[in-house]
């Protein structure tokens, strides 16, 4: 495999992309560690550049069989050169540069999937990339997300998912409202989550789902809770005030993966 050396305008320039601004501006984003890097590859996701390290490259040799015959460029960096780029503690010493993909509520139309995943002012970048990974486990790859909801390719966001956000199909900076009583004229029902809400055990859930998790403090917005058909919630008995979203999320997903599946 031939690889070059990078310069240091190219890399002053990729550095940039660990800032939100530079990825909106340029629609690239970087992915780190071994296992999100082959997620990526694996996909259909328009992978440009990859950066590793010497050491990286000497310890996996047969990481590089993946993209023989892919078009991608390749960069050695050196160890001082790859923390430039890097968002983790501890660098593996592999990225990759990806093309963010553009996806319209117009391309959903056409899919018409059974379930939709809504987050509506999001802000915790661990809890979505749970939240995404445990619908890639489930099998539910339509995600609508708020304009202010943090951006998918925030470096935690991609950590957190463990590579699963090349599984899914996002559509990002929507205007909630107005996108949510679209869908409901295609025959969709609105199940937002909030606490007090009909207990998810006893809910029936039909096809045509769009399921809707709020803020992590706020909730679920009062125009988001006029807009839905039900809201649903999670029994308990203790003491809690409330659970976690991305608990809340998995056992919810879980609830509705048994009547729908």
């Amino acid at each position: 495999m031939l690889t070059e050396r990078i310069s240091a305008n190219h890399l002053k320039e990729i550095s940039k992309l660990r800032l939100k601004k530079y990825r909106d501006q340029s629609g690239f984003f970087l992915v780190e560690t071994e296992k999100v890097v082959l997620e990526a590859l694996k996909s259909d996701w328009d992978i440009k550049e990859i950066y590793f390290t010497q050491k990286f490259i000497s310890e996996r040799e047969n990481f590089f069989n993946i993209i023989k015959n892919k078009n991608i460029k390749a960069f050695e960096l050196k160890t001082k050169e790859f923390r430039k780029i890097s968002n983790e503690v501890t660098p593996q010493g592999i990225c990759a540069l990806v093309k963010k993909k553009e996806l319209s509520i117009e391309q959903l139309e056409k899919k018409l999937p059974n379930i939709v995943l809504s987050f509506e002012n999001i802000s915790d970048p661990n809890n979505l990339g749970a939240i995404l990974r445990t619908a890639d486990w489930f099998g539910i790859d339509w995600i609508l997300l708020s304009k202010n909801t943090v951006d998918f390719t925030n470096p935690k966001v991609i950590r957190a998912s463990m590579g699963s956000i090349f599984h899914l199909n996002l559509i990002s900076n929507i205007n909630m409202p107005k996108t949510i009583k679209h869908l409901k004229s295609k025959g969709y029902k609105v199940y937002s989550t909030s606490a007090g809400g009909k207990s998810v055990m006893g809910t029936e859930f039909l096809s045509g789902l769009i399921i809707v998790f709020g803020n992590e403090s706020r909730g679920i917005s009062d125009e988001i809770k006029r807009l839905s058909d039900e809201i649903i919630s999670i029994p308990g008995t203790g003491k809690a005030e409330s659970l976690n979203v991305t608990i809340s999320s998995s056992l919810i997903l879980f609830e509705i993966w048994k009547k729908t599946f």
